[in-house]
């Protein structure tokens, strides 16, 4: 509802509903359940989505009004972005995770 309408709005949300359906769907078949690590991993993702999605409609919206050209460099910036949070988060799964001792 940022952008002042509801059309880009409903239009920013479509990719993100589309992926929730895909995520849903690729759970079904695999047979895998909903647990606390599947939703915050899946919270964290759609989270980025959303970021994405605005910042992709935002350079369309700036290319619109004003005719100057930035979506390559904010394309640029969310493959960056995405490939960053990837590999830091790719990175915890070769981390040694020893157990709490409170003592």
């Amino acid at each position: 509802m940022s952008f002042g309408r509801l059309e880009l709005a409903i239009v920013s949300f479509i990719p993100i509903l589309l992926s929730w359906i895909w995520t849903i769907g690729l759970m079904n078949i695999f047979g895998l359940k909903f647990n606390i690590i599947n939703i915050i991993i899946t919270s964290f993702i759609f989270g980025l989505g959303i970021d994405y999605c605005i910042f992709i409609m935002r350079a369309l919206l700036q290319e619109y009004k004003t005719g100057e050209k930035h979506l390559t460099s904010y394309k640029t910036s969310v493959l960056l972005s995405a490939l960053t949070t990837l590999i830091g988060i790719g990175v915890m799964i070769f981390a040694k995770h020893l157990p709490c001792n409170p003592l």
